[in-house]
């Protein structure tokens, strides 16, 4: 099933210029000047300063459960990025950094802000990169909540669920024959229900 999987997101978007024509769309988180190194600098130095340090690619994980911060490549969000970056070289992974404790809602909400953080800070620092998002467990829960809580994102190109405890059958997200019954309530917006696959 996961091998069925990365096929899919791989032939699914092409690896970096699937987001040509909207990156600078109304949604696209930009920084403020006050933060920005090359507020002074014209628009295409900045953007070709920036990108020139940034990956083919992007992805964020966000791990389940008790698994560690730096997790084996073997199962869960690790198995995924490696997955991956094994078959399209270029990208980056960066986990979300949050507890991933059994107190799941308040390390729920921690995730949740932890990933904002580090979402915006990656897009302001590559404005121009393809972002891929994973979630594991708790780790999807987190996602789908911080999706929909917060204003989109231009650079996301696909979302990966895998034993998402939002995750409702019969969605037209559930790309990946999935048929499980999750047990929370987490809505995802409609602009990533094309680009997600949520598997259980």
């Amino acid at each position: 099933m996961l091998c069925l999987l990365f096929t899919a997101l791989l032939s699914s978007f092409h690896l970096p210029c699937s987001l040509a024509g909207g990156l600078n769309g109304p949604d696209a988180i930009k920084p403020s000047a006050a933060d920005d190194p090359f507020a002074n600098v014209s628009d295409v130095e900045s953007l070709e300063r920036r990108q020139a340090a940034c990956p083919s690619y992007q992805i964020f994980t966000a791990r389940g459960t008790g698994e560690a911060q730096v997790p084996s490549s073997i199962a869960g969000s690790g198995a995924f990025s490696s997955a991956v970056l094994r078959a399209s070289p270029g990208g980056q992974n960066e986990g979300i950094v949050y507890s991933a404790s059994a107190s799941f809602l308040t390390s729920v909400a921690e995730g949740v802000a932890a990933f904002n953080r580090q979402l915006s800070a990656f897009t302001a620092r590559c404005p121009s990169t393809p972002i891929v998002l994973f979630g594991y467990s708790q780790g999807a829960w987190v996602i789908q909540r911080a999706l929909g809580s917060t204003s989109s994102n231009a650079n996301i190109v696909a979302v990966v669920f895998w034993g998402n405890p939002a995750h409702q059958a019969g969605q037209s997200q559930n790309q990946c024959g999935g048929t499980g019954f999750g047990t929370v309530s987490a809505p995802l917006p409609a602009r990533y229900v094309p680009i997600t696959y949520d598997c259980w």
